[in-house]
Parts: structure tokens; C-alpha cells; sequence
């Protein structure tokens, strides 16, 4: 019997194919999130203890970001559209690599805004959106099961990496930090995305049955009630995690930065 889960829309890529695209996405996604997003607050108390900026203004910098990656979604969306994932997801992983650079080795306050409105441009470009495009119209009508999956493996971002990034910071210091997990964003991402996400760029299709739904059918579908569901113990999952190391690394931070 054929896996109707797998099947690809024509022209596009066969069942190994979307198989291999979905992996691919699974770990790029875990990866880019961990570092991208989770390591922050993490490591947002070492910042301020050994920096003596503000966690408010720390936290700004952040929240810019956060803007940048929203105002970016629009020329992204449009460049995925014409051409597909693989140039415009390998582009932001190679614009995130400078980025967490720049912020790791950012000697004032406003050079360190600079570096995560540039590592928020590039989260734009390899973050969920951009993903969730790229399932959609390789999986056609049978996405939503492929969304599922990468959306409760992404989740396991801060599981992996809030303890890891802890880890290293505890050994050095956060800048250090940041230029390891940038090393770690480009090994993962990069090649992932040039190399994984290579394959015939389908036409945007209209649905099997020629008939599109309604916002209301959707919302009261088995399969759009699954990924709601997915997504909410994902981001549970991620943010629990998270907020459990960052008040281990709170409680241990400063301590450690007395002793220096």
C-alpha cells in the first residue's frame, strides 16, 4: 500500500525526498531555536553581571530582534514563494553565523543591539515560517502531519540546548559561549539547508477537491486541532525548560562572578 503521508505533489519531490526534507528540518529547526532563541535567557544574567548593562536593556535587544525577524517574514515569504527554502533558509543560517559573532564580541551596549537586529533579520529566514512554507507546499494536502512532527521535534530545542548552553558558560563565560554555539549554527544549519533542502520547487497548487475551505472548516478539522494541539505542547515543552535553567543560571551566576 502506498503512504499516502508522503505523497508528493507534481513535479516536486518523491517520498525519499520529503522524508529527507523533513528531517533535515527537524534538526535545523532544533538547532537554530536553541541557539538562536533559547540561549538567550540563559545567558541573559552572565551578560548583565559581566557587562553591567541593564537586564531591561539587555532584554530590548532581544525584543528588537523579535521585530526584525516579524519585518523580515515579508521579503522572505516572497523570495520562498518564487524559488523555494534552500536559498533563503541557507542565506539566513550564513547571516546568523556574523550575527552571534557581533554580539558575542559587542563592546558597547549599542553594537550589541546592532547584533541581534541582524540575528532577528536572520531568524526571519530560518525559524518556523519559512519551514512550516516549505511543508506545506512540498507535502500539498497531506502537510499537516508533517508540521506535527517538526513542530514537537523543534520543541525539544530548549531541552537540549538551555542545559548545554549553561554548561559552556559555566566553564567560560558568555561571550565564549555565543562563538561556540555560532560554530555549532553554521556545521548544523548551513550544509543542512543548502544540501537537504535541494529538490524540485512546485507551483503553488489549489486543493485536490478544487474547492478551498473555510476558515471554519479548518479550525474545526481533526488534523488542524492535532497541530494546534502539537504546537501548544511544543511551545510548553520549550519555554518550561527554559525558564527552569535560566533560574538555575541565576542562582548560580552570581556566586561565580564574585569569585572573579
Amino acid at each position: 500500500m502506498t503512504d499516502t503521508s508522503i505523497r508528493p505533489q507534481p513535479g516536486a519531490l518523491t517520498g525519499a525526498g520529503l522524508r529527507r526534507v523533513l528531517a533535515v528540518l527537524c534538526l535545523t529547526e532544533i538547532t537554530s531555536w536553541g541557539i538562536l532563541y533559547y540561549a538567550f535567557p540563559v545567558l541573559s544574567v552572565s551578560i548583565s553581571a559581566e557587562t553591567g548593562w541593564s537586564p531591561t536593556a539587555i532584554t530590548a535587544a532581544f525584543s528588537l530582534g523579535q521585530l526584525a525577524t516579524a519585518l523580515a517574514g515579508i521579503p522572505v515569504g516572497r523570495i520562498l514563494d518564487r524559488v523555494g527554502p534552500r536559498t533563503i533558509m541557507t542565506a539566513g543560517s550564513v547571516l546568523a553565523v556574523p550575527a552571534l559573532v557581533l554580539i558575542a564580541l559587542a563592546p558597547t551596549l549599542p553594537v550589541f543591539y546592532a547584533g541581534w537586529l541582524l540575528a532577528g533579520t536572520a531568524m526571519g529566514a530560518v525559524l518556523y515560517p519559512p519551514a512550516f512554507a516549505a511543508l506545506t507546499r512540498w507535502y500539498g494536502d497531506r502537510s499537516v502531519h508533517a508540521l506535527m512532527i517538526l513542530t514537537l521535534a523543534a520543541g525539544l530545542a530548549s531541552t537540549i540546548f538551555a542545559p548545554l548552553t549553561s554548561a559552556v558558560d559555566q566553564q567560560s563565560d558568555w561571550r565564549t559561549t555565543y562563538l561556540i554555539l555560532a560554530a555549532i549554527l553554521a556545521a548544523i544549519t548551513i550544509p543542512g539547508h543548502w544540501w537537504g533542502l535541494c529538490g524540485s520547487w512546485p507551483a503553488a497548487t489549489p486543493p485536490a477537491n478544487g474547492a478551498a475551505l473555510g476558515h471554519r472548516e479548518i479550525a474545526r478539522s481533526p488534523a488542524f486541532l492535532a497541530l494546534v494541539g502539537a504546537s501548544a505542547l511544543g511551545a510548553f515543552t520549550a519555554f518550561a525548560g527554559s525558564s527552569i535553567w535560566c533560574r538555575c543560571c541565576s542562582n548560580r551566576a552570581s556566586p561565580r562572578r564574585w569569585r572573579r
